[in-house]
């Protein structure tokens, strides 16, 4: 077993001896109207010259992929056959790639206009706990790689109820870390009398970034790939890491994940058989007062509760609190910036999912309130966010938030000394 294993780790050092360049790649969304157009671009999806952004799941999912220039004409082909219309948002992604990462320059503090990497989040957070007595930085647990999942914690009262946020599980979708620190530095920083009265009355937990091994290599422009999604575990010979999003116990695998270690949903050979998702979950368990859970992902525009595998809601007995809830928020949100988001069920608007740990901390801990933000999209209909739009993207989020604490509030929830 350890002699497969080396091999299956230098076969993998192999294939990824240099970074990932996205130079005359395509980008193309489309709509998928028919069970035809379906079957033919899961077919598709096993190719190695196409990167599908989410996965092709279901009828009347809108969907876009990366493909190489020399391959674009299968593709075409593939939409010819079966009617399936299209449209071109980029001729080559790695330009958009190349403007997301703005020159580094010397700067005494996080200012919120470029994405950081990995030991920047960390420095910050370390910084943020040494200027405030309030705050102190946590250990979740170990990645695959040995890298160590960092979080923040924020509690004037410990009897307060708690809001845990994870960010950025999902390695490539870089607004959702830099938006959880532009609510770290509000949450601490902010002097705004009403501001405080809501902040302080809650026990903050904020992951900015749950997934170091896969951002890391997100990151790596030496030999990584600004697309990867999953861990970096090894389960597979020709294909690396597992969807720490699909590899949660609660219902594990009853749709919407992969069995294919290949697929960007792969679930893993398990139930948590990934570190990070296992330290998440038991560093959650040690939470006290939980209160809300939420998922910071990108990039669809939507606020989504439970439960992902299912329509039903036999399972989700305050359904109509979670929709009120985000109703309210999504009008909030809207407010700010007037950005259009959805709300629902997330296998009725967006597609289905399982083994996500949304479900999880809503099914297995009881949480109360879970959602998972799906945030701004991009002008090219992808998840790379301009650097400019950090900051108005974590006001409309946080405003959002706010609206969430205080129409639960009117509903019973959020009190203090649970």
């Amino acid at each position: 077993m350890k002699v497969l294993k080396v091999i299956f780790t230098l076969a993998l050092v192999l294939a990824a001896a240099s970074a990932k360049n996205y130079k005359n790649h395509k980008v193309v969304t489309f709509k998928i109207d028919n069970d035809e157009q379906l079957k033919e671009l899961q077919e598709l999806e096993r190719n190695s010259g196409v990167t599908f952004l989410e996965p092709p799941e279901a009828v009347n999912s809108k969907l876009a992929i990366v493909i190489q220039s020399d391959l674009f004409g299968m593709f075409e082909e593939i939409a010819t056959a079966t009617n399936l219309s299209f449209k071109v948002t980029s001729d080559d992604l790695q330009k958009i790639i190349d403007s997301e990462k703005p020159k580094k320059q010397p700067k005494a503090a996080l200012d919120h206009d470029r994405y950081y990497t990995l030991e920047e989040m960390e420095e910050f957070m370390t910084e943020m706990a040494a200027a405030h007595r309030s705050a102190s930085v946590f250990n979740v647990g170990r990645t695959t790689e040995g890298r160590t999942i960092k979080g923040i914690k924020i509690a004037t009262d410990m009897s307060n109820p708690a809001i845990f946020i994870e960010a950025n599980i999902h390695a490539r979708e870089w607004i959702s870390s830099a938006t959880a620190l532009w609510i770290i530095e509000t949450v601490l920083t902010s002097t705004d009398p009403e501001s405080r009265e809501i902040f302080d009355g809650i026990t903050w937990y904020i992951v900015p970034v749950t997934n170091p091994d896969g951002f890391a290599y997100t990151h790596d422009e030496v030999n990584g790939d600004r697309l990867w999604r999953k861990t970096k575990s090894i389960h597979n010979i020709f294909c690396m890491g597992v969807d720490p999003n699909r590899n949660f116990g609660y219902n594990w695998m009853m749709g919407g994940s992969s069995a294919l270690p290949c697929s960007t949903t792969y679930a893993g050979p398990s139930a948590f058989s990934e570190p990070e998702t296992r330290a998440l979950m038991d560093y959650y368990e040690t939470v006290p007062n939980k209160m809300l859970y939420l998922c910071f992902h990108s990039a669809a525009q939507m606020i989504i509760y439970p439960l992902g595998h299912t329509m039903e809601t036999t399972d989700v007995p305050n359904v109509e609190d979670l929709d009120t809830i985000a109703e309210a928020a999504a009008v909030a949100l809207k407010a700010v910036h007037d950005t259009d988001y959805i709300y629902g069920n997330g296998y009725r608007i967006l597609y289905q999912t399982s083994g996500s740990s949304r479900d999880h901390a809503y099914g297995h801990f009881k949480t109360p309130l879970v959602f998972t933000y799906e945030m701004r999209e991009g002008p090219e209909n992808i998840f790379i966010l301009p650097p400019d739009q950090i900051i108005a993207n974590s006001e409309e989020i946080l405003a959002s938030l706010v609206a969430i604490i205080q129409t639960g509030k009117t509903l019973g929830y959020f009190n203090a000394n649970l």
